[in-house]
């Protein structure tokens, strides 16, 4: 990783278009003479330890569509300047210490398809003219210190996929309507000061995110939930909402449900916990029992203690089993593995091996030497150019492998094709997982699979080094441009 300041000569390079300085530990404040590299469109300066204010000399930048300055130091307001560079595409300054309030020139910013400004100390309410950025998809707000009421504007944005904000103190009477976001999957409003009843929220079939916990909203859990068929997480904890649950969330696919410390009531659906991955159903005054495949358990802390008390037991006398088990079978392997010596030859002797005897079993085991058999540096077969990133081939393969839960030989053979680098990374994935929606495990399975492909590039000089992955996989990666379900294979092919 490269660190120190950034020197001021970086102001010579006038014909610089793209300037990519992200992930090491680069300090101090940024430079002002970056403003005279009036051709940059492209600023990526995350994961660094920056500091001072943002210039303001940043507003000549005229051709700038692409400024990412998240996971730094960098303190102060941000300044107008910055707001009125009207070709912004993408906009990231989360993970800082930015204070002050938003401008109202933010709504001239109508080519903007991503704003994150999260994890900062920005105040104030959310501008009018947020309405006008109808391109925006994905907006991130959360862990600051917004007041005020949710712009009814938002629900201009017909293009947002992604909302999230958290961790503020918003004190809207009811959270809103925001009926006419066709394309919002994830919303998330939580630890903020809402009340009233949530009757109001409309969301359309596409949620599959929704999280409004920690709050004071009340009134029962509206029925209109049970019409939400994609919803694959819940979150309405600590709240007061009363009443039962509606007997439609049942049939959801949902994989993580927490309704926790509410004043819920009446009998638990039958069937309802175990469909469901992660649910927390305590600090509620549920009657009655939860129907779990064949077992019956009371909500009561004591005889959940009981069923543990028994079945632990029986775990180790199950794993104990499987230990004796396995040891004869390893005995019995051993006892083969001599057998085969004696036959062929110690293969680490060369006093008694008999090569061709021991060489036509590897024949036979190996099926001829057939491709499924090749582990980790199948390109050395292919090539004499060996280099220090001739290992990283085997880290891509397995972790295609991980993610996809099959050998990725036949994908990147295809490669090559449109049709195969057009399919999305979601459709490779391994089917008996759940859709990810936490949004930091989007993100590791983006990066992981991006450095995957670029560690078996059928070009042996084009591959990172392992030093290079080692890197990018120890630093963690706060941004995602793009939404997770639109992410083909081309773009990580050609980040």
């Amino acid at each position: 990783m490269l660190s120190g300041p950034i020197p001021s000569y970086i102001g010579q390079l006038t014909n610089l278009i793209f300037l990519y300085l992200s992930s090491n530990r680069f300090n101090g404040s940024i430079p002002l003479v970056i403003w005279k590299l009036k051709n940059l469109r492209k600023i990526s300066m995350h994961d660094n330890m920056f500091s001072g204010p943002i210039p303001s000399s940043f507003g000549q930048l005229s051709n700038l569509i692409f400024l990412d300055l998240s996971s730094n130091r960098i303190s102060g307001s941000i300044p107008q300047e910055i707001w009125k560079l009207k070709n912004f595409q993408m906009i990231n300054m989360g993970h800082n210490i930015l204070s002050g309030s938003i401008s109202s020139f933010l709504g001239e910013l109508i080519d903007l398809t991503f704003l994150d400004l999260s994890s900062n100390r920005l105040n104030g309410s959310i501008p009018l003219e947020i309405g006008y950025l109808t391109h925006l998809s994905y907006l991130d707000l959360s862990s600051n210190f917004r007041t005020g009421r949710i712009p009814l504007s938002l629900d201009r944005l017909t293009d947002l996929y992604s909302l999230n904000l958290s961790a503020n103190q918003m004190d809207e009477m009811e959270p809103p309507d925001l009926g006419g976001l066709p394309s919002l999957s994830e919303l998330d409003l939580s630890s903020n000061q809402l009340s009233g009843h949530i009757l109001n929220l409309q969301l359309t079939n596409g949620a599959r995110h929704l999280d409004l916990s920690h709050n004071q909203l009340t009134g029962p859990p509206p029925k209109k939930l049970e019409q939400l068929n994609n919803l694959l997480y819940l979150g309405l904890s600590s709240n007061y909402l009363n009443g039962p649950i509606p007997t439609g969330l049942a049939s959801l696919p949902l994989e993580y449900l927490n309704l926790s410390h509410n004043n819920l009531s009446g009998e638990i659906p039958i069937g309802f916990t175990g469909r469901h991955g992660s649910v927390d159903l305590s600090n509620n005054a549920f009657e009655g029992q939860i129907s779990h495949r064949s077992l019956h358990a009371h909500l009561k802390k004591k005889e959940v203690m009981l069923i543990l008390f028994i079945s632990l037991p029986l775990i180790a006398i199950f794993l104990a089993l499987i230990g004796f088990m396995f040891f004869r079978w390893a005995k019995v392997k051993n006892n083969q593995s001599v057998a085969r010596v004696i036959k062929n030859g110690d293969m680490c002797s060369i006093w008694n091996y008999d090569g061709k005897i021991g060489y036509k079993d590897i024949i036979t085991a190996t099926n001829d030497f057939d491709i499924r058999y090749c582990i980790g540096t199948d390109e050395l077969a292919y090539t004499m150019v060996v280099t220090e990133k001739s290992d990283v081939y085997s880290f891509g393969v397995v972790a295609l492998e991980t993610i996809m839960e099959k050998h990725p030989g036949e994908l990147l053979s295809s490669l090559a094709s449109l049709s195969t680098q057009n399919i999305m990374l979601s459709d490779v994935l391994d089917s008996r997982l759940p859709y990810p929606t936490n949004l930091t495990v989007v993100r590791n399975i983006v990066l992981a699979a991006a450095l995957a492909f670029a560690c078996v590039h059928s070009e042996p000089r084009s591959p990172p080094t392992m030093l290079f992955v080692s890197q990018e996989l120890l630093v963690c990666k706060k941004t995602l441009a793009t939404p997770f379900r639109v992410i083909s294979l081309r773009q990580l092919l050609n980040p």
